[in-house]
């Protein structure tokens, strides 16, 4: 898998538009790909005052993060 799978995640699930990402979108995505560590952003307004980690929780156990203005995450050479 990879150190880092960056992916945006829009709207909730029962707001899923063929275009942007959902929380179970990118669970499932990450399930899949095996990352490391996944960074969600492009957060829209419904998702900013939620949980969106236990959200993505629901599809996937892995370490999440929301990446926001500024947000770095460093990745160790092995």
């Amino acid at each position: 898998g990879a150190d880092l799978l960056l992916a945006e995640c829009s709207l909730p699930d029962e707001m899923a538009v063929p275009i942007h990402l959902t929380p179970g979108d990118c669970g499932r995505l990450a399930a899949a790909a095996g990352p490391a560590l996944l960074a969600l952003t492009h957060l829209y307004p419904p998702l900013e005052q939620v949980d969106v980690a236990a959200l993505v929780a629901a599809e996937w156990r892995g370490r999440v993060a929301v990446a926001y203005d500024g947000w770095t995450h460093d990745i160790e050479e092995n």
